[in-house]
């Protein structure tokens, strides 16, 4: 009797330690899996805090990822590039952020006439992507891709106005369309001329005039020039107001007065060594 007691008394024993055995076995596995899956969980959230700075790890498909987008927005012209950036294992070589670095900068290359590929467009690079995108070819006061316009046309014939015409988009007392450009005088606008001042004796009207589209339609026949000698007293404030002759407006030497100008008298080619004159040019 005591011996088949024994018998029941280790079968339980041993009944009970393989359960517990399983159990233990079985929380292993748990734990484990529970470590796991908080690991992964990290791992996730630690990619998606990335763009804060956050650390994780960068694998292969990752970086290859990466690489394959900067290369889809070269094209084929960086194939090779894009090729040697690619990553072979989750450990990177110098050789791959090497690459990586010229197919940037392959990408990011300025637009040109013919690129073969794409490209940024650039303040500098605009015009290279078309020749006629020129302020010439644009209407004047239109500004296309930061190229303000200076075209001043109507049906298609090239216009010229008188300063202040404000038409054709060529806004501003001292703009005016000449052959179909808008201009800006670069001297001092009074009555409806754009002057400049000789500066010294001998110098005559079509020298003054040169580096400004020449004189005034062709012509120095002032008859606008005012009587009271204002365009001359400008440059030369305090002098007096004499007489008017064709060669004016001038400053008179050595008198120290200023002259008007003698309507229907052109003398452009006028350079006394009595007066300093005043011109009124193209622009």
């Amino acid at each position: 009797m005591n011996k088949k007691n024994n018998k029941i008394s280790n079968g339980v024993k041993n009944i009970f330690k393989k359960t517990l055995k399983f159990i233990s076995s079985r929380l292993t596995y748990l734990i484990i899996g529970i470590f796991l899956a908080i690991g992964a969980t990290y791992v996730y959230a630690a990619w998606n805090d990335a763009k804060t700075g956050d650390s994780g790890q960068l694998s292969q498909s990752n970086w290859n990822a990466l690489v394959n987008e900067i290369h889809n927005k070269c094209g084929s012209n960086c194939d090779v590039k894009a090729t040697a950036a690619t990553a072979s294992s989750d450990i990177l070589t110098e050789n791959n952020w090497n690459n990586l670095v010229d197919l940037t900068s392959n990408t990011l290359v300025d637009c040109a006439d013919n690129n073969g590929g794409k490209c940024f467009i650039n303040q500098t690079s605009k015009s290279a992507l078309a020749t006629d995108l020129v302020a010439g070819n644009i209407k004047s006061g239109a500004t296309i891709f930061g190229i303000t316009g200076t075209l001043c046309t109507s049906g298609g014939s090239a216009q010229t106005t008188n300063w202040g015409a404000n038409t054709y988009g060529c806004i501003g007392s001292d703009k005016r369309c000449i052959n179909g450009g808008c201009v800006t005088c670069g001297g001092w606008i009074n009555a409806g001329y754009c002057w400049y001042n000789a500066g010294a004796t001998s110098i005559s009207c079509n020298t003054t005039c040169g580096n400004h589209g020449g004189v005034y339609n062709n012509s120095c026949d002032w008859i606008n020039d005012p009587i009271d000698c204002s365009t001359c007293l400008h440059y030369y404030p305090g002098a007096g107001c004499g007489d008017y002759e064709g060669a004016g407006p001038y400053k008179k030497e050595p008198n120290s007065y200023c002259v008007r100008h003698s309507d229907g008298i052109s003398w452009c080619d006028w350079a006394g060594p009595a007066g300093i004159v005043m011109c009124g040019c193209n622009f």
